[in-house]
């Protein structure tokens, strides 16, 4: 037949307590009353509410279910809630090397992870000589989540070819600044070669028949890497 089972209220203890049943502050069930057809079963949801609570500690109580059934009348089903202290930590990985053309940027791919035990946002944030940012300025992550970001570095065109700069990426808990975490990202320049020379200008001059002109010129290699030049005259025989 038709039984009826509710639940009633909270009370702390492990022995008789749901005779003298008084709620307790950090816990509450819904619904609070209900009725169980014979064989079937109804679902309860417990809220439990931390607010004011000491962290490292626990907290027993009893959950009284009272009903009409005639075997158990009263049915206390003990809950422990253990108040875990927050816990907050970052990680970022890897440390990385790239090179880039001036003019260009270089891009890094990074991932970070939230080591804490709550859920907790990370400003993210690069320096170096050269300009640098990341894809996002904060990433909001789970406990034990990861997110995928990426960091740009811009080489300028005044750079030599091979010059570096090193970024520092830094994450910083915004619940807790003092957990973070940074990885370095070394950026080398690549500067294409020009090749180009100057000669100077034409000089006239005279000889006798018979005898020789002599010139004197000067060459000058007004790119940037060192060259090696090949000379040859043509003219009137």
């Amino acid at each position: 037949g038709d039984g009826y089972e509710g639940v009633d209220n909270l009370a702390f203890g492990t022995a008789g307590p749901c005779n003298i049943p008084s709620d307790i502050p950090w816990a509450s069930t819904s619904p609070i009353t209900g009725t169980i057809p014979g064989g079937g079963s109804m679902d309860l949801t417990l809220t439990i509410n931390t607010l004011g609570l000491t962290p490292g500690s626990t907290y027993p109580a009893l959950l009284c279910v009272i009903s009409n059934a005639s075997n158990a009348p009263v049915l206390p089903l003990p809950i422990t809630l253990s108040v875990i202290a927050p816990a907050y930590g970052v990680d970022i990985s890897p440390d990385q090397s790239a090179s880039a053309t001036a003019g260009t940027s270089a891009f890094y791919s990074l991932s970070i992870t939230n080591t804490g035990n709550i859920t907790d946002t990370f400003d993210l944030s690069a320096s170096g000589l050269w300009a640098a940012s990341p894809s996002l300025p904060s990433l909001t992550l789970a406990p034990g989540a990861a997110g995928i970001f990426s960091v740009s570095v811009a080489v300028p065109l005044s750079v030599a070819d091979g010059d570096t700069d090193l970024t520092t990426l830094t994450a910083v808990s915004q619940a807790q600044p003092s957990a973070t975490a940074a990885v370095q990202l070394t950026t080398t320049a690549i500067v294409a070669p020009v090749y180009s020379l100057a000669l100077s200008a034409h000089q006239p001059a005279s000889a006798a028949a018979g005898t020789s002109a002599s010139y004197t010129l000067a060459i000058t290699n007004t790119a940037n890497p060192a060259d090696t030049f090949h000379l040859s005259a043509s003219g009137a025989s």
